[in-house]
């Protein structure tokens, strides 16, 4: 896929994450990752070098990662 394409979807997924709303979470956006923090958790998306996007979510009550997944769907 054209390198332009890559960078305009991840741009647009990072927007859409931004744009949800939700009394049960806070949205947070930064430079490299958006935080979304809620009573139970904290997951970061983070957006990284050749449109790899990571997913990781930490439990607030075991203090540990209970999900994580990478995609790097366009390469």
């Amino acid at each position: 896929m054209d390198e332009f394409y890559k960078d305009l979807y991840m741009n647009v997924f990072k927007k859409w994450i931004c744009m949800q709303e939700n009394l049960n979470y806070i949205i947070k956006e930064h430079k490299d990752f958006i935080q979304i923090e809620s009573s139970y958790g904290i997951a970061e998306v983070a957006f990284n070098l050749y449109c790899i996007i990571e997913l990781k979510v930490v439990s607030k009550k075991k203090n540990e990662i209970d999900f994580y997944l990478y995609s790097n769907e366009y390469s």
